[in-house]
C-alpha cells in the first residue's frame, strides 16, 4: 500500500481504470485489508475516514504545510468542522482504490476539501469544511498566500476564495 500522492494529470490510465470523474487531480492508492473491514466484510465506514484523512495531510503537505509530519501542537493542524459522506457502493477485501481529494474552497483560516474513494466508480464521497490551528495556543493559523496560489493553480476546477 503506498501513501505517497499520484498527479492525475500525469498517469490520465488511472480515470479509465478506476473509473473516475473529471477534475480531480490529487490522489492515492490504498488497498482494503482485511482489518479494514466489518462484520458483514465490506470496507468499515471508519476506514473510509482514515483514507480520506491520509489523503487530506498528504495534499497539505504538498500544498506548503510540510511542518504537519512533525505533529507538534506548535505547528498548524487542521482541526476538522465536520464531515459528510455518502457510501455508493461496496468495498470487499483486498480491492484496489484510488482516493482523491480536491480543494473546493479557501478562506483566511479555513478550506473545505472533497475526497472520493474509486472502484469502477466512485464508492464513497465527503467534504469536510476544517480551520487550521496552532493547538499548543489554541488559535487560528491564517493560510500564507504561497498556499492559496499553489492551491488554486494546481485544482483543475474553480476553488472558492
Amino acid at each position: 500500500m503506498s501513501v505517497s500522492f499520484v498527479d492525475l494529470s500525469k498517469n490520465s490510465t488511472l480515470y479509465k481504470k478506476f473509473g473516475i470523474e473529471a477534475g480531480w487531480r490529487f490522489g492515492m492508492y490504498r488497498t482494503a485489508r482485511f482489518g479494514d473491514l466489518d462484520a458483514l466484510a465490506h470496507l468499515n465506514h471508519t476506514s473510509y475516514l482514515r483514507y480520506f484523512e491520509d489523503c487530506r495531510l498528504q495534499y497539505l503537505i504538498h500544498h506548503g504545510l510540510t511542518n504537519i509530519q512533525n505533529c507538534s501542537p506548535d505547528h498548524p493542524t487542521p482541526v476538522l468542522l465536520g464531515l459528510e459522506i455518502k457510501y455508493l457502493s461496496p468495498v470487499h477485501h483486498c480491492d484496489e482504490l484510488f482516493v482523491t481529494t480536491r480543494c473546493i474552497k479557501i478562506g483566511n483560516t479555513s478550506m473545505t476539501l472533497e475526497y472520493a474513494a474509486w472502484k469502477q466508480g466512485c464508492a464513497a464521497w465527503c467534504t469536510s469544511p476544517f480551520v487550521l490551528m496552532i493547538p499548543s495556543k489554541a488559535i487560528k493559523w491564517e493560510i500564507n498566500q504561497n498556499m492559496k496560489e499553489s492551491i488554486v493553480k494546481f485544482e483543475p476546477n474553480k476553488v472558492a476564495v
